[in-house]
């Protein structure tokens, strides 16, 4: 009987200790099973919240892209596709609307805006590098008879017109743009006296032999040019005088001219400036 009551003690030991192994069983695995439920939500959902917060941080700080990639769930990718895109379309618009922020209106042609950029890139060149520039500004001839006897719209195609032609008359190196209404600058890198000269001439000779004939009008143009030669260590103001002072030089010989001015002339003279201020490029550089 003692004997009976011992085998049936030890089993219900065993039963017990089993009971607890198999308990502790369920409750480790239950433990790993969570663990890795929560290892895999924080890969697969709070690590890509994580790099989409990191995106879009750095995005509203430099707005520098970068691609974003979650490598998480299809709806995670998809919002990411949908960034990226997104982004791809406000990066389009932004340089459409920088093309556009340097483009005259009317003749596309570049604007005063870009016109400072560059010419102040290219001075700045010359003063590190001793490169050679000429400056050269076209003013058209009588421009408000145009408006005034056929209408300000076949003023503006004539302005467009003009432009096409001063476009085929200079090499893609040189930078055309409208500077004011009815006036017009060309930058031409390493082109000396002669060669600018020459260049006046072809475009004066174009604009002045073209028949402009637009709706039922018909009638001629013509330009008066001035151009300068940057000389060695010249400030950029002298360079925009001499400029000026060769138009008004142009204008006063009966317009439809060429005129070459440099320093020494300007500085002997009686100057006052008319087409090119000193403080309408400082003004453009400083919102640049």
């Amino acid at each position: 009987m003692q004997n009976q009551v011992k085998i049936r003690f030890q089993k219900a030991k065993e039963l017990k200790l089993n009971t607890l192994l198999l308990i502790s069983f369920v409750f480790l695995l239950v433990y790993i099973s969570t663990l890795a439920t929560i290892m895999m939500l924080n890969r697969s959902i709070l690590e890509p919240i994580v790099k989409l917060e990191q995106w879009a941080s750095n995005f509203s700080r430099d707005q520098s892209f970068t691609p974003l990639k979650l490598n998480a769930y299809r709806e995670f990718e998809f919002i990411a596709q949908t960034y990226n895109r997104l982004f791809q379309m406000l990066q389009d618009d932004k340089d459409i609307l920088a093309a556009l922020s340097q483009k005259d209106d009317l003749t596309q042609l570049n604007n005063k805006r870009s016109l400072i950029t560059r010419l102040t890139d290219e001075h700045s060149s010359h003063q590190c590098y001793n490169t050679r520039y000429s400056l050269m500004l076209i003013d058209v001839d009588h421009l408000g008879s145009i408006s005034q006897n056929y209408g300000a719209h076949i003023c503006d195609l004539t302005l467009i017109q003009i432009a096409r032609l001063l476009e085929h008359a200079i090499r893609p190196t040189d930078f055309l743009a409208r500077y004011n209404s009815d006036e017009f600058l060309i930058i031409l890198p390493e082109v000396e006296l002669h060669a600018a000269n020459i260049t006046a001439e072809r475009i004066r000779n174009a604009i002045s032999e073209h028949v402009f004939k637009f709706e039922n009008h018909k009638f001629g143009i013509t330009v008066s040019i001035g151009f300068a030669i940057v000389q060695d260590n010249q400030p950029l103001e002298e360079v925009l005088q001499c400029v000026d002072f060769a138009v008004q030089k142009a204008k006063l010989a009966g317009r439809n001219q060429v005129q070459y001015c440099n320093t020494e002339t300007v500085k002997n003279s009686n100057f006052t400036p008319k087409y090119l201020f000193t403080a309408d490029f400082k003004l453009y550089k400083d919102q640049t």
